[in-house]
């Protein structure tokens, strides 16, 4: 990667950010000023249900928004590191075209495709104990 393209994605990295903080900001300030919420003096029980989903779905989308502040922190880092655009996993070059489109990716296609495939494999318990065997596991006997 040449120094024009590292210097036009700090510049998109750095703008981006900027933006990520000012939502971030907004949102605290937004919440802060959300009453608290009182089922006895609402009209419906469904008012109270549709408040705290809304609360509920705008705390996900922060958590969500805090998750890219930490990627583009860590993008910024990795430039001033010099390991900008190189995979965590296979250490090969990341292609442009993909950090165009993902500034922050860590992984190149294919070891983000393996990631993604093994996933679900990975987040599942290694191994399960039958209920029926539980009792000899919890006293040793196992």
């Amino acid at each position: 990667m040449t120094n024009e393209q590292v210097s036009n994605f700090r510049a998109m990295l750095e703008d981006r950010l900027v933006t990520v903080e000012k939502q971030i900001d907004k949102f605290r300030r937004e919440i802060s000023q959300v009453p608290e919420i009182k089922p006895a003096f609402l009209k419906g029980g469904m008012d109270h249900v549709m408040i705290e989903g809304d609360i509920n779905t705008r705390i996900d989308i922060h958590e969500l928004t805090m998750d890219l502040k930490r990627n583009l922190y860590l993008a910024l880092k990795k430039i001033d590191d010099g390991t900008y655009g190189l995979c965590e996993c296979c250490g090969d070059k990341i292609d442009i075209r993909r950090l165009q489109v993902q500034p922050t990716a860590l992984l190149c296609l294919t070891c983000q495709k393996v990631t993604e495939a093994t996933a679900p494999i990975i987040q599942q318990p290694v191994a399960w104990v039958r209920p029926t065997n539980l009792w000899k596991y919890s006293l040793g006997v196992a």
